[in-house]
């Protein structure tokens, strides 16, 4: 029966440190996703300020 419980055991944590790994690399790549959008939205909204600007220029 111990032994049962220490399989038990070693298997969940096993299992909890393989589940926190994942979760971790996935919000790993969700922020580097997200840091990716910003930057692409930021690029963007600099080009439409830029081209403002030189239709008011013109």
């Amino acid at each position: 029966m111990l032994i049962f419980d220490w399989c038990v055991y070693l298997t969940f944590f096993l299992v909890r440190k393989r589940l926190y790994q994942l979760s971790v690399h996935i919000m790993f790549l969700h922020w580097q996703h997200l840091d990716f959008i910003m930057a692409t939205l930021d690029s963007k909204y600099v080009l439409i300020l830029k081209e403002e600007e030189l239709c008011k220029n013109k």
